[in-house]
């Protein structure tokens, strides 16, 4: 824990961590938090994907739009593809689950 943070003055600290892993963790967090907000507006497990290339294209065109280029670096990428992979594996459980949930038929007696 300690080769985490580096003194630069007395009583400051700063994260030794790059930027490029607090991003991409930064992705895989919110790939996790997306997941049951993703699976509220998904009924089907068959639209799951649809839903979240969808998702991560309209996130791709902002971050192009806001950045003013197409090349973002590698890390970027990266990041979309793995919080897409999890996105898309999450939402698609729990849709699962939801759609394999028993369902009860009222009795007309």
């Amino acid at each position: 824990f300690n080769s985490l943070f580096v003194p630069t003055a007395i009583g400051e600290s700063t994260s030794a961590i790059s930027a490029d892993v607090k991003f991409l963790l930064a992705h895989i967090i919110s790939a996790i938090l997306l997941c049951y907000p993703a699976a509220l507006c998904v009924e089907r497990r068959r639209f799951v994907l649809d839903f979240i290339v969808s998702l991560y294209l309209i996130y791709i065109g902002v971050a192009c739009i806001v950045t003013r280029t197409a090349f973002q670096p590698f890390t970027f990428w990266l990041g979309c593809v793995v919080s897409s992979g999890i996105s898309f594996v999450g939402t698609a459980q729990i849709v699962y689950k939801r759609e394999m949930a028993e369902v009860l038929i009222p009795n007309d007696e």
